[in-house]
């Protein structure tokens, strides 16, 4: 058999992020996910004690988040889970997960499936431009009756459809973590682990992405500071990185750093080159540890310039869950003026609208011109959300002014 992560690297890189009300466990199904995968060599089995402890080569920590990586036929995968007593750390982070391709979303059978438990992180997740989508089931061994565990996954479409996603085309998995550790190899066993990993194998497109293009990587977390040496993470979005690659730091206001690339680490496997996709921890030498932070990017010198005005036009609106959005005007989302913040990669930064650009049409697209308090990152296509006092507008950035 192959060893796991001897041909990983070969694989394209998919994100996972693992989200659903606290106790619905989603730790625990990420332990068996890599027990049942690990017997084919597609993963490396953890422990809960790993997985909520200490560090482990293999498992990096980034705040209150864990990654661990698996496998399936085609793709490899990158597991986030984010634990759902910590909203405080999503909202500063919102960026971040931008970095994720699909979202599973884990409720308890026999368990009320209620939107307030969900609706901040499945807001958060849409505002960060995630559109694949994943219901699992889990549990279903404390249901004594088969009926309970489709009740569950009904209310568990019902709530996705209340929070904007399609409840109908959410494909959902029913297992039972406990099971899995009883050695049940049935279909909510074993069976239901194989499944989950067909689900993302068949149904998660894989993003377009250019290893060609210029480096954007933005800085998730920073997770040590010694000296000229700074541990951060982060995900690759565009381009490739190179050890000992000389690359630019672009700090909170928009000043460049020069930064060599002294080391790359991708779950425990240290690398010599990773491309967009991946989700990594990188060393970088030279900039002043003052400099970098969480919503700092790595670029190349072939990527675009930090820039204090964008253009973004507006797809969508979150309305505040206490109220409605306002109806908009012939199809112009209207801003109020005051409290703004601008959201792009792993950065928020406020932002006032121009007075001239209030859903003005250019070439039958409505944009909007937005000055920011300090200058940003942006490429043409960013995925970027606007927080407003009327709703969280997600659109994406048509160009840097």
């Amino acid at each position: 058999m192959t060893s796991f992560g001897s041909t990983g690297a070969l694989k394209p890189a998919i994100n996972v992020g693992m989200i659903g009300p606290r106790g619905s466990g989603k730790t625990t199904l990420a332990v068996v996910i890599t027990k049942v995968l690990a017997g084919r060599g597609r993963a490396y089995a953890r422990t809960i004690e790993e997985l909520e402890g200490a560090y482990r080569k293999g498992v990096y920590y980034s705040g209150p988040n864990y990654y661990v990586q698996y496998e399936g036929a085609t793709r490899r995968y990158i597991h986030l889970d984010q634990p759902a007593d910590r909203a405080g750390f999503r909202r500063r982070h919102v960026g971040g997960l931008r970095q994720l391709d699909v979202a599973v979303v884990v409720v308890a059978a026999g368990s009320p499936v209620a939107a307030s438990a969900l609706a901040r992180s499945v807001d958060e997740l849409r505002a960060a431009g995630v559109g694949a989508w994943i219901g699992f089931v889990s549990m279903v061994d404390r249901c004594a009756r088969a009926r309970e565990v489709d009740e569950t996954e009904a209310a568990l479409r019902e709530v996705m459809w209340a929070l904007g996603v399609d409840g109908d085309a959410l494909p959902v998995i029913r297992g039972s973590a406990t099971l899995v550790m009883a050695g049940e190899r049935g279909v909510w066993g074993a069976g239901a682990v194989h499944a989950y990993v067909e689900a993302l194998e068949r149904r998660v497109r894989l993003p377009a992405r250019d290893p060609g293009a210029a480096l954007l990587l933005p800085i998730e977390s920073v997770l040590n500071r010694g000296g000229s040496r700074c541990l951060v993470a982060g995900k690759i979005e565009r381009g490739a990185i190179t050890l000992h690659e000389r690359v630019s730091l672009i700090g909170a206001d928009g000043s460049a750093h020069a930064a060599t690339i002294a080391g790359l680490d991708l779950l425990g496997r240290e690398l010599r080159r990773a491309s967009a996709g991946d989700t990594l921890c990188v060393v970088i030498r030279g900039p002043s540890e003052d400099h970098v932070r969480v919503g700092s990017v790595l670029v190349s010198a072939e990527s675009p310039r930090p820039a204090r005005f964008v253009r973004i036009t507006i797809d969508d609106v979150i309305p505040p869950r206490d109220g409605a959005v306002e109806e908009a005007e012939a199809g112009v989302f209207r801003i109020p003026p005051g409290g703004l913040s601008l959201r792009v990669h792993t950065d928020e930064v406020a932002a006032s609208l121009l007075s001239s650009s209030q859903g003005a049409r250019l070439d039958g697209v409505l944009v909007y011109d937005l000055q920011l308090a300090r200058p940003v990152v942006a490429w043409e296509g960013t995925p970027a959300a606007l927080q407003t006092r009327r709703g969280l507008a997600l659109g994406r950035v048509i160009r840097a002014l």
